[in-house]
């Protein structure tokens, strides 16, 4: 009811007009299926606990503008709007009209402080084995020829694989030696190289090959599988895919193995970027979900780009060292945002050896295009990249004769072919990690960089108050739906903490003697 107070009537009708046709039955109203939407994540409700509160609850009718007798809607009406926002891929609008109010009322500044992090979402399905994988994708494929063409099915395929594939895998005992094991793994494979050539048939239905599930057959028997020239089928042993393209069940096929830190997730993984300005409440602004695997540093340009979209130029953002790289801070600094972080600290064997020589030890001189070692000697060749990742990257080499009459070359190199070898960024990089690293070291600016671990407070806040670790469906456009309303639910309890200037759960607690002296 407050939210309803201080907000008005956040969204508004003509907001949807793409989500729905011009012509057919009128529809529940759209915004207000919008606020069922987020209010349903603000308590934790399903969707037929939201629609029974719309019907029974005065707080509900109050927000919605509903008459006392109102008899509300039926639940499915809620989930078939997700879907509209999912397939018309809109989620952004439920957040993006939140940050346009916040900017006008003044409680988001466009050039807000922001801080960034990552969080790993869990994919509703369940982690399968390789062998469990390859059996369950055959099974689904027949499934799903069954339910379109059943007569086809019947007449082409095996009636002993009824026997084999008509339990779900996980529902039948799966030979426990190795050597069954294999001869199993071949079966299957065998058998859904068979079911393959029979789609591909001229008399079978061209819309049977079609088939999604049919398809990540395919797609997983590209990946598990290989026949040799006499035709004898096993395990892949050649290269495999990236573990983005890696399928790990044939009912979500969006979603990858991922690791962050020490942990290892099966599902998705979402970016968080939220203000925090003193005086100010914390708001998340931007949210971003991608596979699992993705790394961070590759989403901080796109998340940048989207709040300029909305009309936001931060002038700093605080990210962890996963985000930085020196090509990305240039970057920023051309879209006017000066990004704070620690890079990546010198990973070469000289920086953990006691008393080695580091980069940091040698004298660069860009304009001759010359590197002196600590002894003095002079650099023999310097290559600059032209193409491939590494363009504009600089490799320096040392004179073997220089280095192999060195009294310092056992702290300097292990070569005995070359003398030492650098690879240097461009001279605007490498004067941005310089500067990055020498600020590492200051007080002022670690006690500045602080800041950035209240984003912690806000991922721990996501996860236990809107539940916003577990996925509630299939799908990264629904994933990323979940994230962005998680996002805009824990946005309204922050305001109404910030309305009525309550101290978040966590932070500062009285005790008696404070509440007594306090009243």
């Amino acid at each position: 009811m407050r939210v309803r107070d201080r907000l008005g009537a956040l969204y508004q009708d003509e907001d949807c007009v793409g989500l729905y046709p011009a012509t057919g039955q009128p529809a529940f109203a759209p915004w207000r299926l919008a606020l069922v939407v987020v209010c349903e994540y603000v308590e934790g409700l399903t969707d037929r606990q939201a629609a029974e509160a719309v019907r029974n609850r005065i707080d509900w009718k109050y927000a919605l503008s509903l008459d006392l007798t109102d008899a509300g809607f039926d639940a499915s009406i809620v989930s078939e709007f997700r879907q509209r926002l999912t397939e018309h891929q809109q989620a952004s609008l439920l957040l993006e009209k939140l940050v346009q109010v916040g900017l006008q009322e003044g409680w988001i500044r466009s050039s807000s402080k922001v801080r960034t992090d990552s969080t790993p979402i869990l994919a509703k399905v369940r982690r399968l084995t390789q062998l469990e994988l390859v059996g369950e994708t055959l099974r689904a494929a027949l499934d799903a020829l069954s339910g379109t063409e059943a007569s086809w099915v019947l007449g082409r395929v095996p009636h002993e694989w009824g026997m084999r594939y008509g339990l779900l895998i996980n529902e039948r005992r799966l030979p426990k030696s190795e050597t069954e094991r294999e001869c199993w793994a071949k079966q299957v494979g065998a058998d859904g190289f068979h079911l393959m050539e029979l789609l591909q048939d001229a008399s079978t239905p061209s819309q049977l090959g079609e088939l999604p599930q049919v398809q990540t057959l395919q797609t997983v028997w590209q990946q598990c599988y290989q026949r040799d020239a006499q035709g004898q089928v096993k395990w892949r042993d050649g290269p495999r895919p990236a573990a983005k393209e890696r399928m790990i069940s044939p009912y979500e096929t969006d979603a990858r193995v991922g690791c962050k830190g020490n942990m290892t997730g099966l599902g998705y993984r979402t970016h968080l970027s939220e203000t925090c300005e003193a005086n100010l409440p914390e708001v998340v602004v931007q949210v971003q979900t991608t596979v699992a695997p993705i790394n961070d540093v590759d989403q901080l340009l796109p998340i940048q780009q989207d709040l300029l979209k909305q009309g936001l130029r931060p002038h700093e953002q605080l990210v962890d060292g996963g985000y930085l790289e020196s090509e990305q801070m240039l970057t920023s600094a051309k879209l006017g945002i000066q990004v704070h972080g620690p890079a990546l600290s010198d990973q070469s064997w000289q920086a953990r050896a006691k008393g080695g020589y580091t980069l940091k030890e040698f004298e660069v001189d860009w304009q001759q295009e010359r590197v002196r070692c600590p002894q003095g000697q002079a650099s023999q060749s310097w290559q600059v990249a032209r193409g491939g990742k590494q363009a504009g990257s600089i490799t320096v080499l040392f004179a073997r004769e220089t280095c192999e009459n060195c009294p310092v070359r056992g702290q300097c190199t292990r070569s005995l072919k070359h003398g030492r070898q650098l690879s240097l960024p461009p001279p605007e990089r490498a004067k941005l990690l310089a500067q990055n690293r020498a600020q590492a070291s200051d007080p002022a600016y670690q006690r500045h960089y602080g800041l950035r671990s209240g984003v912690e407070a806000c991922i721990s806040q996501a996860v236990r108050r809107v539940g916003s670790r577990q996925a509630r469906s299939r799908g990264e456009p629904a994933v990323h739906l979940q994230q962005v309303t998680c996002a805009v639910a824990l946005n309204f309890i922050r305001l109404d903490a910030w309305w009525q200037q309550r101290q978040p759960r966590g932070k500062l607690r009285r005790g008696r003697f404070g509440r007594l002296m306090a009243a």
